[in-house]
């Protein structure tokens, strides 16, 4: 309770903060409700679909980053599916050609990476063959 210099000042002060709800009564122990008495529900959360989808900035963004090449947690699965989700829920998005780059350049990329794997795998029978050693069968 706050004091003024006047008694009349001190009176007028605790009318009106008990009319707004304050009162001088200490806090109640927060604890299980005394026998007999039913706990207070919680307030409602939220509805989880409430929540917007991403736009289609930061889908075609999120895309990008983790489908760029040199990005330190590179996942180009996880680019195509964010790339899917952009052309779902915006099918008349103005990334669309960028999209169709982005989705052709990943194609292309996998298509080469895995020509490497079958050269790479030729070098190294060619190599066991040329110093007589037994090629390496952890290898495809």
């Amino acid at each position: 309770m706050i004091r003024l210099r006047s008694g009349s000042r001190t009176l007028v002060l605790v009318a009106a903060l008990a009319a707004s709800g304050c009162s001088s009564k200490q806090p109640q122990e927060i604890g299980p409700p005394p026998a007999g008495e039913q706990p207070t529900p919680p307030p409602p959360l939220a509805e989880p679909d409430t929540v917007p989808p991403p736009s289609e900035r930061e889908l075609y963004g999120a895309a990008v980053r983790a489908g760029a090449p040199g990005a330190v947690s590179r996942d180009t699965r996880k680019a195509r599916a964010l790339l899917e989700q952009l052309l779902e829920l915006y099918p008349e998005t103005e990334y669309a050609p960028d999209v169709a780059m982005f989705r052709a350049f990943l194609d292309r990329e996998e298509e080469l990476s895995r020509q490497l794997r079958v050269v790479e795998s030729e070098l190294e029978q060619l190599k066991a063959i040329d110093f007589g050693e037994p090629a390496d069968p952890a290898r495809p």
